[in-house]
């Protein structure tokens, strides 16, 4: 009952803050084309961190820019990181995170960003959501679809490894005229 109270509290908050800032151009973008590239994921599940890092590691080689942001439960895991993490303990009374480096990611005008949590986490959605990324990236959630510009389908069976593959693949077929 309270995960409910919680979820229709946030995105009540989510849309008010939505509706009082300044419009932010979202657009389509590839990965050929794209240089600054961000990933914002959940550090509590080790094979998420290995996917996006292995991932995050060849579009370096690839001579792009990439930077993380991870969330975490565990306030105490969070320095062992050597990428900017925040913890459930920086999430305000609306439900969203306050803490100076998501203000700063989300501040980034990435060419993509790339969400790449399965689950649904709502602090890592307000991060898409306000990003000022021209391309936003994430699983399909019909309540999330204020957040990304791209919204790919996952399964129960889907890896975060396969969802990264799918990604790039989708992300490798757009077009830009």
């Amino acid at each position: 009952m309270f995960d409910l109270y919680k979820a229709r509290l946030y995105f009540k908050n989510l849309r008010d803050v939505l509706s009082k800032r300044k419009v932010v151009a979202h657009g389509a973008m590839n990965l050929a084309n794209a240089y600054s590239i961000g990933f914002i994921f959940n550090v509590d599940n080790a094979g998420e961190i290995s996917a996006v890092a292995q991932f995050a590691g060849r579009l370096r080689g690839e001579g792009k820019v990439v930077e993380m942001l991870g969330f975490c439960k565990n306030a105490k895991l969070v320095s062992k990181f050597d990428f900017p993490v925040f913890d459930k303990s920086t999430i305000n009374a609306h439900f969203f995170p306050s803490d100076d480096d998501v203000e700063k990611f989300i501040n980034k005008k990435f060419d993509i960003l790339i969400n790449a949590c399965l689950d649904e986490i709502l602090p890592l959605d307000y991060v898409a959501a306000l990003s000022h990324s021209t391309c936003r990236v994430g699983v399909y959630n019909k309540k999330h679809e204020h957040s990304y510009e791209l919204m790919i389908t996952s399964y129960d069976t889907t890896t975060t490894v396969q969802f990264l593959e799918q990604i790039e693949h989708f992300l490798n077929k757009i077009k830009l005229v």
